[in-house]
């Protein structure tokens, strides 16, 4: 070998290392590029390969099992030994299987990473169209997600991403299939007309093809849509057609959502017997599947309120709390910000992989230090990026926060939802319920005379006292500063007044201290009995808790109406 030679190979290597370091991936690619430059072969090694199949089986028959956890530690092994032997659709297969066993686990952090780490893999898959299909599943898998997360108008853009490339790959089945998801999410974001567009599309399409399993699933699309349209008959029709699909033809993981899509129709026509049977059936078949859960736990909330059975009511609303709260634990958010940038972040990367395979190793060695700079400023702009995003998603996230951090009383978005709830109920019986707004008296004297402390203690002793005397029923809230509203179910003006009465004694008896000194803070008290709308109720008890304020604070004061 030549001097020159030698010398050049001896530089290539030290490259190598050095790329190494910065990401194994880029050492890994320009490794191959010596190799072929310079005349050496790599032996597939056989045993790997048999050896990479067999975790791929035996992880695949533990995710059909339902053993996420497992199976993911299987997929990791299977993808690691697919880097070895560089095959992308491996490489592709372990990450989207291990982002479906996170969604499962409701980890979606992790399964947002290792979908992104999928999207990256198969940009790397040389078959043209079978990149177009690969890369079309993982935006309707993208779609999915944040479909679940409810953020849906960002689902309906990676379900139409996805079409994109499954019209490129003439893939017309799972085309309409995402039209199906489409509907869906503008369903939940109250786009009656566009969801029932998209899903009629969707149901044509599948009985032109004899497709019975999307068929059932498209009838069973369309008639809660037309369930939360308003239109009982034709949503009884399309239930029907789908249960009888799902029960001649086996599709038993469509029945738990049929079953409690009929559970509401039953509740919205008023038999409540027939709403029972078929939540109970939903109920017992829907395993842990948490999604379907939510929309039960609800349901039944909503019917044991509507038949008066307070106490199974309150026991579903905490089910349902429960699995919300598991749901939207800050965990499962704290790296959505990553995934906000990674657009941006994995465009720039694709385009520094480019330019490293078009490279030869000499240019490579002569522009190292150009291609330091640019990994600097890219990793520079990345980490500026992150930072503003997540500055945008910890803002979210304190919006989608359910309690006041000081008193863990529930907040006004929280109360809102809660008081909706109970509105559409009035609408089917007519039962009153009751709204208060009550204030501390004389609050920013405390805080002015013995600090912002004391004043903390003092908001937190009255949220006690109107928590721990309130029924199980009853719902209280911080509105606001030193406001808390109060909201009364099956409750009316009379039987409401003589409950804050009670409250206003317990607040005025108790005692407060500030080092020596013991003091005591009244409350004072607006209600209002439900009229016309949430709003003009909250703001007639508002106006009543003016009036007693003006005239000597220390009272319950009912509205005028």
């Amino acid at each position: 070998m030549k001097k020159s030679k030698i010398f050049v190979l001896f530089v290539f290597f030290i490259l190598v290392f050095t790329l190494f370091s910065l990401g194994d991936r880029i050492g890994v690619d320009c490794l191959n590029v010596g190799f072929q430059n310079f005349g050496f072969q790599k032996d597939t090694d056989q045993k790997l390969i048999e050896q990479a199949n067999k975790l791929k089986n035996y992880a695949d028959k533990l995710d059909s099992e339902r053993k996420n956890n497992e199976a993911i530690k299987y997929y990791q092994m299977y993808g690691n030994l697919c880097k070895k032997l560089q095959d992308n659709k491996g490489i592709y297969y372990a990450y989207v299987s291990m982002g479906i066993c996170y969604k499962r686990e409701k980890n979606f952090a992790k399964a947002f990473e290792y979908y992104q780490k999928a999207l990256v893999a198969v940009e790397k898959i040389k078959d043209r169209n079978l990149r177009f299909k690969k890369k079309a599943a993982m935006y309707t898998n993208l779609g999915s997600l944040f479909e679940v997360l409810r953020f849906y108008k960002k689902s309906i853009e990676f379900y139409k991403m996805s079409n994109k490339y499954r019209e490129k790959a003439k893939d017309y089945a799972e085309k309409y299939v995402n039209y199906l998801n489409i509907g869906q999410s503008y369903s939940q974001m109250g786009k009656l007309d566009l969801a029932v567009k998209y899903s009629l599309l969707a149901y044509n399409y599948f009985f032109t093809q004899k497709d019975y399993y999307n068929l059932c699933f498209s009838a069973n699309n369309l008639a809660y849509q037309y369930l939360k349209a308003g239109n009982l008959n034709e949503s009884q029709k399309f239930h029907n057609i789908a249960l009888k699909l799902a029960l001649e033809r086996g599709y038993n993981d469509m029945l738990p959502y049929i079953y409690s899509g009929l559970g509401e129709l039953y509740f919205a026509k008023g038999d409540f017997k027939n709403s029972l049977k078929y939540q109970n059936l939903a109920e017992k078949i829907a395993e842990d599947d948490f999604e379907v859960l939510r929309t039960i736990y609800m349901a039944f909330y909503k019917l044991y309120s509507a038949t008066g059975d307070l106490d199974k009511a309150a026991k579903y609303r905490n089910k349902y709390e429960k699995l919300a709260e598991e749901f939207f634990d800050y965990k499962n958010f704290e790296k959505v910000e990553d995934f906000m940038s990674y657009l941006v972040k994995e465009k720039n990367r694709q385009k520094m992989l480019v330019l490293e395979k078009e490279k030869k190793i000499r240019e490579l060695v002569a522009e190292l230090s150009i291609l330091a700079l640019f990994l600097a400023l890219i990793i520079l702009g990345f980490l500026y990026y992150r930072y503003k995003t997540k500055q945008k998603i910890n803002a979210y996230l304190d919006m989608l926060s359910k309690k006041d951090p000081l008193t863990n009383l529930y907040n006004r978005r929280a109360i809102l939802e809660i008081i909706d709830i109970e509105k559409e109920r009035f609408e089917r019986t007519k039962r009153p319920f009751c709204i208060s707004i009550c204030d501390i008296d004389y609050f920013k004297k405390v805080n002015d005379t013995y600090g912002h402390s004391i004043g903390d203690i003092v908001l937190k002793g009255i949220a006690s006292i109107l928590k721990e005397n309130l029924r199980n029923t009853d719902f209280v809230a911080r509105w606001g500063g030193e406001e808390f509203l109060i909201f009364l179910p099956e409750t009316d003006i009379k039987a409401a007044e003589k409950v804050l009465e009670k409250l206003r004694k317990l607040a005025e008896s108790k005692k407060f201290s500030a080092g020596k000194i013991d003091f005591n803070v009244t409350l004072t008290f607006g209600v209002c009995e439900f009229q016309k709308s949430v709003e003009h109720t909250i703001e007639l008890a508002d106006k009543a808790l003016y009036k007693g304020k003006k005239s000597g604070k220390n009272k319950v004061v009912v509205c005028e109406i």
